[in-house]
């Protein structure tokens, strides 16, 4: 996901300094696929996880400053981070549960335990947040329209309603992973 945001925050920024530092994010994230293409053999832990969120973070920051995004592109190019974040944690909370304390509630966490490959929910994400990258483009052109605040609107409830379907069949259908009882 972040390989593809931050390529996206790139050509948003479009020739500025700003703009090469999101391609060396997005470098940095490409060089990561060979580890980890057909599956996963290195983990970046949550200190690279939140390095990354925090470049792009900054980034879309920056694009918001500099006027090259505006909110309603930020809210749609960034929502498959936000989704499953935002809903999961926002679960936990409601739940009185410490959210803050690990745990394997993410949607592509109940993913792999029904059993898709980490590949396919890389390219499942990488296309969602392609598909986020052409509706934000969409959205440079009428900014502030009504349009523009429709597209945003739909794309965050369709994001909401396909977290919400995939949660509840994935839980359905957890089967046990070796070694985890």
């Amino acid at each position: 996901q972040t390989l593809v945001v931050a390529a996206a925050l790139a050509v948003l920024l479009g020739a500025t300094g700003a703009a090469g530092i999101a391609i060396g994010v997005a470098a940095a994230c490409l060089g990561f696929l060979p580890f980890n293409l057909p599956r996963a053999r290195v983990f970046m832990g949550d200190t690279g996880s939140h390095v990354l969120g925090a470049m792009v973070a900054i980034l879309t920051l920056w694009a918001l400053r500099e006027g090259r995004a505006n909110p309603y592109q930020a809210l749609v190019l960034l929502s498959a981070f936000l989704l499953d974040a935002g809903l999961t944690l926002a679960k936990r909370i409601v739940q009185g549960r410490r959210f803050w304390r690990a745990h394997r509630e993410h949607l592509y966490q109940y993913a792999i335990r029904t059993g898709y490959s980490h590949a396919r929910l890389a390219v499942a994400y990488a296309a969602a947040t392609g598909l986020a990258w052409l509706l934000a483009l969409c959205l440079r052109r009428e900014p502030f329209s009504m349009v523009a605040i429709l597209i945003a609107i739909l794309a965050w409830v369709g994001g909401v309603g396909a977290y919400v379907l995939l949660r509840r069949r994935w839980i359905r259908r957890r089967r046990p992973m070796a070694g985890l009882q």
